[in-house]
């Protein structure tokens, strides 16, 4: 089956080796099951850890036995200068690692590379020495929690993958530029920076001294840095990775101990109101009352977000299901209008009982059945850029409303700031600001105008 002269290896374990001294190996690394330490370094040698007493091997506790050899937790680690370093072997992929700097074009004000964004720029002007080596590379980290066994609410497995953004941008995403630098195995917590520590430790030697790496196409040797631009994951991976709180009281990680929080009775839940603080000072939001809290708002905000952190998926998705009024999809329900008879907020919209009836009125940011067709119909019909986001036409059946919310829940979140450019003109003044604002924190976020 194979060419002349060529022969596989005759084990699994043979060609684990092989792979290992190309540097495409792993490293397992035991962990304390209640996530306190890392058994590397000053604790390689220890059977329990320091922190909790709990033994470093897997403990049946009906049986009382111990299973020694077998850890109780496991951090998987692909090392990722060797990674970073392979890539440089291959001619074509050190061309692509370096053609920002030699053959991207530069137009002010568009963003046609990760090179144009403020934080690449940032970090040119403080380190310009770093910049001075085309070599150098940004990357990014993803970091989320994996259910495998449908149904648990808790996450057993936790990938962190390493992006590469020196390469062209049709080339950042693809599967075999995105690297799997860390596997863990079980719920972490808030402890996630535990099983970060090797992997920070190679960003920090890559970014302080740097290591040496060979250069197919320039054929020569060279010093490697690298260093990291940004994370991307979801709301409570933020909190876990900054290790601070993302629900209850204190649930926003940019206001901290500063979070304006109030406990809604009827919904049981809680309502952050202090979104307002974020406005500009003479925003005339701050200095309205019944449209929100009851209460003005004067205080300055902590700390600027830009719309992209702030319009996540959760708030795409609800915003579709209140406009489209789908049945359990939204957050304008009988409780979020008991809350407003609470704190006798917008009484045109207090529900109505008559006998065995309750009416709630309609919302002004509701369609009524003609503009929810024609917002389809947009759906269907919208044309966008090749790779912008999936085919609605293939997903959005005209006229099928909460099927159209199942369909395009994921991909309308991204183009809901955009809305104006897309749906028809509706009499939604309430959406049309929300819209606008987040529209233009986006592009005051990304540097444009």
């Amino acid at each position: 089956m194979l060419p002349e002269g060529n022969k596989m290896y005759n084990s699994t374990y043979e060609a684990k080796k092989a792979f290992r001294v190309m540097g495409s190996g792993y490293t397992k690394i035991h962990a304390c099951v209640n996530n306190c330490i890392l058994y590397r370094n000053e604790y390689t040698d220890l059977v329990a850890c320091p922190t909790c007493g709990k033994s470093r091997w897997k403990v049946d506790e009906q049986k009382n036995k111990i299973y020694n050899n077998i850890p109780a937790k496991v951090l998987w680690y692909f090392p990722i200068i060797s990674c970073l370093k392979r890539l440089f072997h291959s001619k074509t992929n050190a061309k692509d690692l370096t053609c920002h700097a030699t053959e991207r074009k530069v137009d002010i004000g568009v963003l046609s590379h990760p090179a144009d964004s403020p934080a690449w720029v940032a970090i040119d002007d403080k380190y310009p020495d770093f910049a001075s080596e085309p070599i150098n590379l940004r990357v990014g980290i993803s970091a989320d929690g994996v259910d495998v066994n449908g149904g648990n609410r808790n996450h057993n497995v936790w990938p962190v993958l390493t992006v590469i953004y020196n390469l062209p941008p049709w080339l950042c995403t693809k599967r075999k530029f995105i690297m799997l630098s860390l596997l863990v195995s079980g719920t972490l917590g808030n402890d996630i920076y535990v099983f970060l520590s090797p992997f920070i430790d190679d960003l920090q030697l890559l970014f302080d001294i740097g290591v040496e790496t060979y250069d197919a196409y320039a054929q020569e040797h060279c010093k490697l840095r690298a260093v990291v631009l940004w994370t991307i994951n979801d709301y409570p991976t933020l909190g876990t990775l900054s290790g601070c709180p993302y629900s209850g009281f204190q649930g926003c990680v940019v206001c901290g101990e500063e979070t304006h929080c109030i406990r809604l009775l009827e919904s049981n839940k809680q309502s952050y109101d202090c979104n307002r603080r974020f406005l500009l000072y003479d925003h005339p939001f701050r200095r309205q009352k019944k449209a929100f809290n009851g209460q003005q708002e004067f205080l300055p905000s902590p700390k600027h977000m830009n719309g992209e952190e702030i319009y996540n998926k959760n708030v795409g998705k609800s915003l579709i299901g209140t406009v489209l009024n789908v049945p359990g999809k939204m957050k304008d329900g009988y409780k979020a209008r008991l809350d407003l008879v609470h704190y006798g907020l917008k009484p045109e919209l207090h529900p109505q009982i008559e006998g065995n009836n309750t009416t709630l009125p309609a919302a002004g940011c509701t369609l009524i059945k003609e503009k929810k067709d024609k917002f389809c119909e947009t759906l269907y019909n919208l044309r966008v850029p090749q790779g912008y986001c999936s085919n609605f036409s293939s997903l959005t059946p005209p006229k099928n409303y909460r099927d159209t919310y199942e369909d395009v829940d994921e991909e309308f979140s991204t183009i809901v700031p955009h809305t104006d450019n897309i749906l028809p003109r509706i009499d939604t003044p309430d959406l049309q600001k929300e819209n606008y604002y987040f529209l233009t924190d986006c592009r005051e976020g990304k540097g444009q105008t």
